[in-house]
Formats: C-alpha cells, structure tokens, sequence
C-alpha cells in the first residue's frame, strides 16, 4: 500500500469517527442549482468519508472528504452548491482543485445560500 492509499484510508477512518460524534445523522450532498436557485439536483451525496465544520456563525462551511474517486471528481467539476440537511452552500471556486501530493483530500469551502423569499401584493 502507497503512503498516499495509507493517508487517505486513515484519514476516511478518523473522518467516519468525528461525524459519528459531531454530525450523526447529517445527511451531505453534493448539488447543482438552477436559475435562478429554486430548485436543486443531487449530484452526489457523501455518505462517508467526510468531515465538515462552520465558521462565522454557520455562514461558512469547510467541507473535507477523503476520497478520490472518479464520481467524486466528476460531481466536482458540475456541483454549485453543497447541500447540509436543508442548508446550501455555494461552493467556492478555488475548491474544485482536485487532492495533490500530501495534500489528499478534497477540501470544499463554501458559503451560506440565503433564501430569498419572494413577496406578490401586500
């Protein structure tokens, strides 16, 4: 097994552990956004393998997974938003870099979707 396999299965297996303690029951998305953002399509969900934390009063999000799959990096490449139970996240641009050298991880950064509500005659 490469040191590069050996890090990313130790660091899915510590990732399934934090979840199981931090986010049980957390269901993670990866998903596309039509225009003008009232619908959205699963592009991928992240069952496992994964860690994520907010910042700035959960308008952030920093989304890890380890893993390095074809699916992965395709959902990547078409995604626009991470989806956290009913939260979305549109993804930052600079996270679609995929895992490099010691780095083997995704690391997805995104921001709060606020939703809009739209009001007809009062």
């Amino acid at each position: 097994m490469s040191a590069h396999t050996a890090l990313l299965d130790g660091l899915g297996k510590a990732f399934n552990a934090l979840a199981t303690q931090f986010h049980p029951n957390v269901t993670v998305s990866l998903v596309t956004a039509s225009e003008p953002y009232n619908e959205y399509d699963v592009v991928l969900e992240i069952a496992d393998k994964r860690f994520f934390e907010y910042s700035n009063f959960r308008r952030n999000v920093s989304l890890q997974i380890a893993e390095s799959t074809t699916a992965l990096t395709d959902a990547m490449a078409v995604a626009t938003h991470i989806k956290i139970d009913e939260d979305f996240y549109r993804i930052d641009d600079s996270s679609r870099t995929p895992p490099q050298s010691t780095d083997v991880t995704w690391d997805i950064l995104g921001d709060l979707h606020e939703k809009r509500s739209t009001y007809g005659a009062l």
